[in-house]
């Protein structure tokens, strides 16, 4: 039921997190970690990529170009992220992760207009 859900999400959150500490952790200690987000995601021609846009979106509901978090301490940084990578993960259907939603752990993007995107497949931590 809902505790299993939400102990899944916590255990999910928990493991992403760690990784990210575990990234951080093995940069040299001069080394300056920018962790508001993955700016600049790799892809193959062999390869199904997947973004992480830490708070950028952390949620399904921070999709919308005007929508960051109240924390936000660079939102037109965020906003600037957006209109170049958003239509860009929707055209090549990577796979968006979100850090914060309690029902999603990651979509593929449509692109519904020049600023409005729509889920497509989801990936949830329901299933």
């Amino acid at each position: 039921g809902v505790r299993r859900r939400l102990a899944h999400g916590l255990r999910l959150g928990l493991l992403l997190t760690s990784a990210l500490a575990m990234l951080a952790w093995a940069q040299p200690s001069h080394a300056q970690v920018d962790a508001r987000m993955l700016r600049y995601p790799d892809v193959s021609q062999t390869h199904i990529a997947f973004v992480y846009a830490g708070d950028i979106c952390p949620t399904q509901h921070n999709l919308r170009m005007v929508f960051q978090t109240a924390y936000d301490t660079h939102p037109l940084d965020t906003r600037a992220w957006k209109r170049q990578w958003l239509p860009e993960i929707a055209k090549r259907g990577d796979v968006l992760l979100f850090n914060h939603d309690p029902d999603l752990v990651g979509v593929t993007l449509v692109m519904r207009g020049e600023e409005r995107f729509e889920i497509g497949q989801r990936l949830s931590v329901h299933s």
